[in-house]
């Protein structure tokens, strides 16, 4: 049974996207550079991961464990917990690659994303529901350029829910896992091997979400040699990890901002 008090699935059409197919056909000037968001920047774009060899196997290979549902008191309770409530969609790409249970994936990466952000600031990701959404065009899209605005204009933040999550196979470009913008994010599918596809789904969550708590990027920027890795440096090699090291303080981020959906 899934945690949220309202949860349900309904359709989402995608009016949005199809007024918009003519322009992005025609053009590929909603294409972005993958963006570097600032402590407190609005959009973001997760790189892809190792796709073969020694550099994938070295990602399936650190630990993990299935996902823990901490409302049903399966951790340690914290003393205070700050809920983000989700409405996580599924588009009907994801739907076709994953017919038998699709809202089951989505769940467990919503849930195992959560997991040490319990642990280490009291965040709990609920899923608030989960949807059907129809997203247009298909085949390749600008993560941040095209896709993410058609979610923002399609799928509402109103009433209980704090952020909205968005679920594809479509590929992004610029050769993206997925994006942020704003309480928004987007994550696409990588593998065609469900073991590799199911932790990259669940590791790029707690990615993009970090960024919801204002952590920002630290791959490609002018300091990143010096910057220890984490979720924010290396998401596949190192998740679950935010950094202390000053002036970064990914840590501190997060946790100064962990109580905003309060």
């Amino acid at each position: 049974m899934r945690e949220g008090t309202a949860m349900r699935r309904y359709r989402v059409r995608s009016v949005f996207g199809r007024l918009a197919v003519a322009v992005l056909a025609l053009s590929f000037a909603g294409v972005p550079a993958v963006a570097a968001a600032d402590a407190r920047g609005s959009t973001s774009e997760t790189p892809l991961g190792p796709k073969s060899g020694p550099a994938l196997q070295a990602f399936l290979d650190r630990p993990d464990h299935p996902p823990v549902f901490e409302s049903r008191g399966d951790i340690t309770a914290q003393v205070v917990v700050h809920n983000n409530w989700i409405r996580a969609v599924g588009d009907e790409e994801f739907r076709e690659a994953y017919p038998n249970g699709w809202d089951d994936k989505i769940n467990n990466a919503i849930e195992r994303a959560a997991d040490e952000m319990y642990v280490q600031f009291g965040i709990d990701f609920r899923a608030y529901s989960i949807q059907t959404w129809d997203s247009y065009p298909d085949g390749w899209r600008a993560c941040n350029g095209s896709m993410m605005p058609e979610l923002q204009a399609e799928v509402g933040l109103g009433g209980t829910p704090d952020t909205v999550a968005g679920y594809t196979t479509q590929p992004f470009y610029p050769y993206a896992a997925g994006c942020r913008s704003g309480n928004y994010i987007l994550v696409t599918r990588q593998y065609a091997d469900n073991t590799a596809e199911n932790k990259s789904r669940w590791v790029v969550t707690q990615h993009e979400m970090s960024h919801v708590y204002h952590a920002p990027d630290r791959y490609n920027q002018p300091d990143s040699a010096q910057h220890p890795d984490d979720v924010m440096e290396d998401a596949y090699n190192h998740y679950d990890y935010w950094c202390t090291t000053p002036p970064w303080n990914d840590w501190g981020i997060v946790n100064s901002n962990r109580a905003q959906f309060d």
